[in-house]
């Protein structure tokens, strides 16, 4: 079976997912249970390419499911599918349409389907979750100290919580780097990525856990992936800004922090980020190249399976 022929649409809920699909043009619903959800698949031709909106936590029993059996989907971002709806006349918006218009959305655009992560992956990428939680939470109670004035007590206290926090982190890092480790794959992918300018120990298995496509795409869509890519805002003789939006922003974020760290230091990249500040670029937007192209050169060096190669990154527009 071709994979984008009938595939199958699902609109997904707390509670339920509604499905539609094109091979029989028939809806089901089940339960957002990952029982309901196994046995719902295992009946599925391993081939089906199944689509469904990214929707956080939501989505989590669904995004499991099919990644741990390898079965072919598509996770869009639900601005895109809504974008297509309206495109293509659909005004109406319920669960049996929405599942019916990404099913279309499948069959008219044919997107790629994701890339597979193994279990090991999929640990590594529990565990970096749970250390941007404790991050935030960390940051949370240093904004709660600044609020209690000369509140000794409630200080000590909000003291207490942050040793805790930072002592967790600690051990959530541990665990994450003993989980490369112990695989030789994810090692030597570890060890190459750290080698660019900027990719730190947390960047470096983010990359491994959440963007398994690193190595696998072009630059172009790799750096669509991330929410990289600028898109133009042009209409006849105006020219508008360019903007980022959409991909994965937690990597986004990592990329301008380490976009942030090699412009600080002596590389191709701090020459070129002043380059594009005396050509008048603000400076966000400048940052937000240097790290769309770092993310392209490392892309590039997954590719070939090679260490960082400065000059060979020099090469690549920015």
């Amino acid at each position: 079976m071709i994979l984008h022929q009938f595939p199958i649409g699902v609109d997904v809920s707390k509670a339920t997912l509604d499905i539609f699909d094109s091979q029989s043009a028939r809806f089901a619903q089940i339960e957002n249970q990952p029982s309901a959800i196994a046995a719902w698949r295992a009946d599925l031709d391993p081939q089906r390419l199944i689509i469904f909106e990214a929707t956080s936590v939501v989505d989590q029993a669904l995004h499991k499911d099919l990644e741990a059996n390898n079965h072919p989907f598509v996770r869009v971002n639900p601005r895109d599918a809504r974008d297509f709806a309206r495109a293509s006349g659909r005004r109406a918006k319920t669960d049996r349409v929405d599942a019916r218009m990404l099913a279309h959305m499948a069959t008219a655009l044919k997107p790629e389907p994701a890339q597979p992560r193994c279990g090991v992956r999929l640990r590594l990428s529990s565990f970096l979750s749970r250390r941007r939680q404790l991050v935030e939470m960390r940051k949370q109670e240093r904004t709660r100290i600044k609020q209690t004035g000369d509140d000794t007590w409630l200080a000590s206290r909000i003291n207490q919580m942050l040793d805790v926090l930072t002592l967790q982190i600690k051990e959530v890092e541990a665990e994450i780097e003993a989980l490369v480790l112990a695989d030789t794959i994810l090692e030597e992918a570890y060890a190459r990525l750290k080698s660019a300018p900027g990719i730190g120990p947390i960047t470096a298995a983010t990359l491994i856990a959440d963007l398994p496509e690193l190595g696998l795409r072009d630059r172009r869509q790799i750096a669509s992936l991330v929410g990289l890519a600028p898109h133009p805002r042009d209409s006849g003789a105006c020219k508008g800004k360019r903007t980022i939006w959409g991909g994965r922003k937690h990597i986004r974020d990592l990329m301008f922090g380490a976009a942030v760290s090699t412009i600080r230091s002596k590389t191709p990249a701090a020459e070129r980020y002043k380059q594009l500040l005396d050509r008048g670029k603000q400076k966000k937007c400048a940052i937000v190249a240097i790290a769309r192209w770092l993310l392209v050169a490392v892309n590039a060096m997954m590719k070939k399976q090679t260490q960082w190669d400065e000059k060979a990154s020099v090469t690549m527009a920015l």
